[in-house]
């Protein structure tokens, strides 16, 4: 299967879920979620990107994102990095077994938004299937 080909400038719809589904985003969920911020953050402001939300789920991170240039590998990759890395390293300071993995290959969607719509349609769904 031929890989996406991204665009830009382009509005993505990203979900990247925890290995197994496990609910590995919810250990020390306020300094954990600072952290994610802080690190999407930091991917947005290297690959000049434009964040429009992010719902931190207990198991999954949706967001929507749009590239300036065709750069959503870099930032996947800088943010995906770096938050697979905390968690790892807070799991193991607090006594808990880690996962070699926390978001594995291949547990990323995206979906291109093509249109205001479907930016809105997304946002809509993001919003009312967060945990409360």
């Amino acid at each position: 299967m031929a890989r996406a080909r991204i665009q830009a400038p382009a509005t993505y719809a990203i979900t990247l879920r925890c290995l197994y589904r496990k609910l590995l985003l919810t250990p020390f969920a306020p300094t954990l979620h600072a952290w994610i911020l802080y690190f999407l953050a930091e991917a947005v402001r290297r690959t000049g990107a434009i964040l429009h939300h992010i719902t931190i789920e207990p198991n999954h991170i949706h967001y929507v994102i749009t590239v300036t240039d065709a750069n959503l590998p870099t930032l996947k990759r800088l943010f995906h990095g770096e938050v697979g890395s905390f968690v790892k390293k807070a799991l193991e300071r607090h006594g808990f077994e880690a996962p070699e993995l926390v978001f594995g290959s291949g547990r990323t969607e995206q979906k291109q938004l093509v249109n205001g719509a479907a930016i809105l349609t997304w946002l809509h769904y993001s919003d009312i299937k967060a945990v409360k």
